[in-house]
């Protein structure tokens, strides 16, 4: 039976062919990767072991020119080098992270350590040590002269750990907080891509808990809940979760969204109407131990907030970074304020009721965007004014049934500003549009 999701834009006809796809790509990310630091030591090891057996003296035209003292001494200050060099680098690393932690938020050096880079990087610079050690040992044992192979497959090494520290390089460039801030922009984009659809007022639904259940007793028949160790929501499977309530004849509601933090004893799931399979329940609710995986721009916008109000702080003092932050806030509102919030109830061919899932409204969104940074950059002039701007440019852009909370929020904006300058010039000053933060009053 195909599953017609309803939500905001042509129905969607969902196989259920497909209902893994969501869990089953998220789990793959859960489960532990092989570590790529450990490939690269299986490899150094087996290079650094084989290599040097071979009976190069079958191959004349791969004898090296040097003798075999002078690639013992080669191999010798590589070897000695690269412990000493990893050491340095790595260090600084820890440097560069502890500074970002303190400076913007330490939640993104969980993002920063997972970048690739510093994996191969690790790898690498161990590869490259334990192979010079492992060919060191073995210069000379085959006989017939030393193998050029050896020789360019250590400076093969040596190039590779030389372009990764110049990667390295570009890694600390990142925590520079022009680089730091658009990067969080763009995952928030992106995040707002892969979760949502284009706007359509006519069949959006904004509040999965208000909708009823035709024909059918209300009541939750079957709950299912947590237990176990705390975790948090990856993933929620809507069409799995629809096949499954296709086939049992039931209404499966789920309270919890991607980033929820779940403890024992709390609800994952209900089913109305009749019991269905508590293990299919579950594996289509993907959970796991980092939040940040979650498939929404909430951590991103989160991030961003985090970063201007400690800006904002008495003891950082740095209006300019919360204005930048609010920069990339107002774009990934903007974007947003014209998707579909909502994955909408999902029904069958026959327009039942299937699937309700949770979801986060717009004024929520609003409110984790701009809520906190109003009231820690209240007597911050220019903070202000870029709100106001921020709040007039979503007036301008999102679709009418949107309007309201922006409207909302900007009367409590207002009346912050009240608050904050008293005085005549400057609570218009303060509540005029600036978005640059730098005193340019914009139209």
């Amino acid at each position: 039976m195909a599953i017609t999701r309803v939500n905001g834009s042509p129905a969607e006809h969902v196989a259920p062919t497909g209902r893994r796809s969501v869990s089953a790509s998220v789990e793959r990310q859960e489960r532990p990767t092989p570590r790529l630091e450990w490939v690269y030591v299986a490899v150094s090891l087996v290079l650094g072991f084989v290599l040097p057996q071979i009976p190069w003296a079958s191959l004349p035209g791969l004898r090296s020119r040097l003798g075999k003292d002078e690639v013992i001494a080669l191999l010798s200050a590589m070897s000695s080098g690269m412990m000493a060099f990893t050491g340095i680098v790595f260090s600084l690393l820890f440097i560069v992270l502890q500074f970002g932690s303190s400076a913007y938020t330490p939640h993104l050096v969980t993002l920063l350590m997972r970048n690739r880079t510093l994996r191969h990087a690790g790898g690498v610079f161990t590869g490259t040590f334990l192979y010079s050690l492992m060919a060191l040992r073995g210069v000379g044992e085959a006989g017939g002269g030393t193998s050029a192979v050896i020789v360019w497959t250590a400076f093969a090494w040596l190039v590779a750990s030389v372009y990764l520290l110049l990667q390295l390089v570009r890694v600390f460039q990142t925590l520079a907080i022009d680089d730091v801030l658009d990067n969080l922009g763009k995952l928030g984009h992106h995040q707002v891509d892969r979760a949502y659809g284009p706007y359509a007022a006519e069949s959006e639904v904004e509040d999965a808990k208000a909708i009823p259940m035709p024909g059918r007793a209300t009541q939750a028949m079957q709950t299912v809940a947590h237990g176990g160790e705390p975790n948090y929501v990856l993933a929620v499977d809507a069409a799995r979760l629809a096949a499954l309530a296709c086939a049992a004849d039931v209404l499966i509601r789920v309270p919890v969204i991607p980033g929820d933090s779940v403890t024992a004893g709390v609800c994952l799931a209900s089913v109305e109407g009749g019991p269905v399979s508590e293990d299919e329940l579950r594996a289509a609710i993907v959970l796991g131990r980092d939040r940040s995986f979650e498939r929404s721009p909430r951590y991103a916008i989160r991030l961003l907030v985090d970063i201007a109000i400690r800006a904002l702080s008495p003891a950082v003092n740095d209006p300019t970074t919360a204005v930048h932050g609010l920069d990339q806030i107002e774009a990934i509102l903007v974007h947003l304020g014209n998707a579909r919030l909502t994955d909408g109830p999902v029904r069958d061919e026959e327009g039942k009721l299937r699937v309700v899932l949770a979801t986060t409204t717009w004024g929520e969104y609003l409110e984790l965007g701009t809520a906190e940074i109003q009231q820690y950059g209240a007597g911050a002039l220019q903070v202000q004014r870029r709100l106001a701007a921020l709040f007039g440019l979503l007036l301008a852009t999102v679709p009418d049934a949107r309007k309201a909370a922006v409207e909302r929020l900007a009367r409590e904006h207002s009346a912050s500003v009240c608050r904050a300058f008293p005085e005549g010039r400057r609570r218009d000053a303060a509540d005029g549009a600036d978005r640059q933060g730098l005193g340019h009053s914009s139209p």
